[in-house]
Order: C-alpha cells, then structure tokens, then sequence
C-alpha cells in the first residue's frame, strides 16, 4: 500500500490546493465591507483624447438606469428605475450583453420615450465633468453637446458602487476618450419637425471600464490553472510513495 510521506513536493501540493480554493472564492465575498445601498456617490468623468489631452468644452448628461438593491447574501442586482421600466435592457445581465450595446438601448430608449435627465455638466478645462451627491444605482452617460472640434462620445453606462480589489467604491473615475474631428461631417437629416437630427454617436474611441468587467474569465483560468498543479502533484507524490515503498 502506498503511504504518502511529508515532503517538500507534498506541502507545495497543499499549497496548490489552497490557492486553487481562494482563485474560486467570489470577488464579492472577498469584500472587506458590507454593502450600503443608501450611500451616496459621485461620478467624475475626464475626457482626453488619444495623446492624453484634456479635451474641454461640451456638456454631460446622467440617466438613472436602475437602483442599486441588495439580496439575502449582501450582493448587490439592480432595478429599473420607473423612468425606464418598459425598457428590454436588463441591467443584470453583463454576460451575454456588452456595457456599449446596454447603453446604445437604454440611450434609444430614453430618446423614444423622451426620459428626464437625472443631472447635467458642464465638462470644464481640464476635460472633467462631476456629479455628486448620487444615489447608488447604474446610470446612462451621454454627451449631449461636444467639444468643438471633437466628435462626441459613445455613451455608456456606469454603476454606483463599482468593484474594485474587493472593495466597493462609491465615487467612481470614468476616463473615456475621443478624437479630433478630420473629416467633413455627414450631412444632418431632417427630423419631423424641420429639425436637423444630431448623428448618433459618429464616432468615438472605445467606452471606458467603469466596472467589474473580464474578472471572471482571469478567475477560471487561475482556478484552472490551480487544479492542473494540483492534479501533477498529487500524480508525482504517488509516483515517489511508490518507489519509497
């Protein structure tokens, strides 16, 4: 019968199992603090544009998409606020639906269906817009006017926490960028009421990462890559038990 001795390989074994548990503990069970869905927040958003420069001027406006709710184990959903009830965007499903195409539907919807804008901000010279006293929740950031000479940003959405080192964190930096206009613009349409309809977003650089996004995938593969080291030294121990014998 083989007998597994201490050694060095078996306690590096025990090792493996250990960081493979902990690489499938849930980021927000690590938090170091409870969640409080009536804290209040802010949103700093700083535009810049690909070399780094602060571009001023223009105009932010928020939508408060859903409230921040938290269930029977403190992890936080969200809820559509009444504004954007009839909306098809679930504010809980980050998996199968990408944060630009979640904001892309609640932005149509709020145009459609002529929903209030929570606040609006002035973006001053140093590229930055600021929102504060905000109730948790997940808002819709959209530009409303443009920097002169720039093209308007792709709206996206933002969450009040977001999650960051296990951590929530209530006043939440957004750094989206955008580009110099360098081209002639396309020629605005005109809408029903003889007004030239602004174009949708006519180009941007990418959204900013304003929550807990790919943590799941750099997850599974440390938990993969665990229970491989596991598998190996549990292999090679017996492996050595046996010859020992």
């Amino acid at each position: 019968m083989c007998i597994f001795k201490k050694s060095p390989l078996r306690i590096f074994c025990l090792t493996a199992v250990v960081m493979a548990m902990l690489a499938l503990t849930p980021l927000s069970v690590m938090a170091a603090e409870s969640l409080d869905v009536n804290a209040a927040g802010s949103i700093s958003v700083t535009i810049s544009d690909s070399d780094g420069t602060a571009v001023a001027g223009g105009s932010l406006a928020l939508y408060q998409v859903a409230e921040t709710l938290a269930d029977e184990t403190e992890q936080p959903y969200y809820s559509l606020t009444k504004a954007f009830a009839g909306c098809d965007g679930d504010p809980n499903d980050m998996e199968s639906v990408s944060k630009a195409d979640l904001a892309e539907t609640y932005q149509s919807y709020a145009e459609d269906n002529k929903v209030k804008t929570y606040a609006t901000a002035q973006v001053g010279t140093d590229g930055t817009a600021s929102f504060v006293n905000v109730p948790t929740g997940m808002y819709l950031v959209v530009q409303d006017e443009a920097a002169e000479g720039y093209y308007a940003l792709s709206s996206f959405v933002v969450t009040v926490p977001t999650e960051e080192d296990g951590e929530y964190v209530y006043d939440v930096d957004a750094t989206p960028k955008t580009e110099a206009v360098t081209a002639e613009e396309p020629k605005q349409e005109k809408g029903d009421e003889g007004q030239e309809k602004k174009p949708f977003n006519i180009r941007s650089a990418s959204s900013p990462d304003t929550g807990v996004l790919g943590r799941t995938v750099i997850i599974l593969l440390v938990a993969a890559a665990g229970a491989l080291a596991v598998i190996i030294c549990l292999l090679a121990v017996k492996k050595r038990s046996c010859k020992e014998r």
